[in-house]
């Protein structure tokens, strides 16, 4: 019985072993081949994100202690998604744009159908079909951490997996930045006009990194305090502040390229200093408590507190500096923010509860678009609240937020909160605000982090250490 009890347990190790991989490959692969190959990297995105599903799965059949009712508890959390992506479906059977021949050239026509509840404004059946299951995949991953991380153990090893993939591309996008200034030389991967490091823009790359500096100091503040200088150096929780103040270095450098072109005042690199500063600071409280009450000859070296206070005072005055110079600028959002609302207020209207389907704004737009706006619109002149509510319609929203808005009616409830998990909302709060002024979560690698973290901050404070 014993040896059968050691393979159980060993069986719910290799499934918590697969929720980090399984995280760290989702998060992956949308930084580093989407920009290769759009089809095959979608793909194996939502081959990635389903295979959540046979975890939950192979963990429920295969480990005795696993709660009753998962299945069902973890199927009726992806009701929503299966229902959103079946609308989405349903929809490109009534396509609404398509493309017509007038003296050998090619013009796409907006055809009129308001009998019809659900359509498809996208030239690209593929890819409005595809987004949904991304969605959909992003979910079925980041749910099955809610069933099978047993610990905050787990959700440290996730933290430090996918903020080391965070760290290398801050790196790279380093690199990129310093060879454009000092060698004028550039590249289609680099710091090339508003994009930074693999991403295509640098508000994906500013929310994507936010999201994983915040992992990164939550999982600071749970690793162990070494206190002599060697040790220190090397531990868990150095290593990780430091790797969260280099990616708010390449935060601030992408906001330096994206002020320089828009003049839109840099609110991500403000925010990422105040935060790794609140996270010093945190860490220097705790520190210093430890050397306090420590007594005699067992008395604490100071290094550590000096190291997280001074660093803290830092990053704070780097803050403010930033703060400062915010407030000296007059855009805070986008440059065609207020010309934009108003012509997509008037698609909105015309479909409020379904939407023109997924991947459909470039398209149908253009037909809304007023005489203002000439020039052609780019996707980072539109937030992400303008681009879902117009493509998937006021249900879609619903669908999409329905079970997320079901963990934050039990958190609150259930109301406990840690420093790593306060760090970790603070982080996920500035993101979602950024979706009203940006359009960052029109990267997969962004939707999928931030599902993911936000099922780690509620599992956080309900799991034992």
């Amino acid at each position: 019985m014993l040896d059968e009890e050691v393979i159980r347990r060993e069986t719910k190790n290799n499934n918590e072993i697969f929720v980090i991989l399984n995280t760290l490959a989702i998060t992956l692969i949308p930084t580093l081949l989407l920009a290769l190959d759009y089809g095959f990297s979608m793909g194996l995105f939502v081959a990635i994100g389903v295979a959540g599903i046979v975890n939950i799965i192979f963990y429920y059949n295969n480990w005795p202690d696993a709660p009753e009712g998962i299945l069902w508890k973890y199927a009726l959390m992806l009701l929503p998604y299966a229902v959103y992506v079946a609308i989405q479906i349903i929809s490109t059977g009534t396509p609404v744009v398509e493309m017509i021949n007038v003296n050998s050239k090619y013009y796409a026509e907006l055809i009129p159908n308001d009998d019809a509840l659900l359509v498809s404004g996208s030239l690209d059946t593929f890819q409005s079909i595809i987004v949904a299951f991304a969605s959909f995949a992003a979910a079925a991953c980041a749910f099955s951490i809610y069933f099978i991380a047993s610990s905050r153990y787990v959700l440290h090893r996730i933290f430090t997996a996918c903020g080391s993939v965070a760290f290398a591309l801050s790196i790279l996008g380093i690199l990129f930045f310093l060879f454009r200034i000092f060698f004028g030389w550039d590249a289609d991967f680099g710091t090339k006009g508003m994009s930074f490091s693999v991403f295509p823009s640098a508000d994906q790359w500013c929310a994507f990194a936010i999201l994983w500096q915040g992992a990164l100091i939550a999982s600071a503040t749970y690793s162990f305090q070494s206190f002599k200088l060697l040790p220190f150096l090397s531990s868990t929780r150095f290593l990780c502040m430091s790797a969260a103040s280099v990616i708010a270095t390449s935060i601030v450098l992408s906001n330096y390229v994206s002020c320089r072109i828009t003049g839109v005042a840099p609110i991500e690199a403000t925010f990422s200093l105040l935060l790794q500063s609140l996270g010093f600071c945190l860490l220097a409280t705790g520190a210093f408590k430890k050397v306090s009450t420590s007594r005699g000859r067992t008395r604490k070296p100071m290094t550590p507190y000096t190291f997280y206070a001074c660093a803290s005072v830092f990053f704070l005055l780097c803050g403010v500096c930033a703060a400062m110079y915010c407030t000296n600028l007059e855009k805070w959002v986008l440059p065609d923010y207020q010309k934009v609302a108003a012509d997509v207020m008037l698609m909105i209207s015309q479909r409020p509860l379904f939407g023109w389907g997924d991947a459909s704004f470039e398209t149908v737009f253009l037909f809304f678009k007023g005489c203002d706006l000439v020039r052609f619109l780019n996707t980072s002149d539109v937030t992400d609240i303008q681009r879902l509510i117009s493509e998937i319609g006021f249900v879609g929203m619903d669908m999409i937020l329905l079970t997320p808005l079901y963990f934050i009616i039990r958190w609150i409830f259930n109301f406990k909160i840690h420093m790593a998990s306060f760090v970790l909302m603070l982080a996920l709060a500035f993101v979602a605000f950024l979706a009203f002024v940006h359009s960052p979560f029109e990267s997969h690698a962004v939707s999928a982090s931030y599902l993911i973290l936000f099922v780690s901050f509620v599992v956080w404070d309900i799991r034992k250490q």
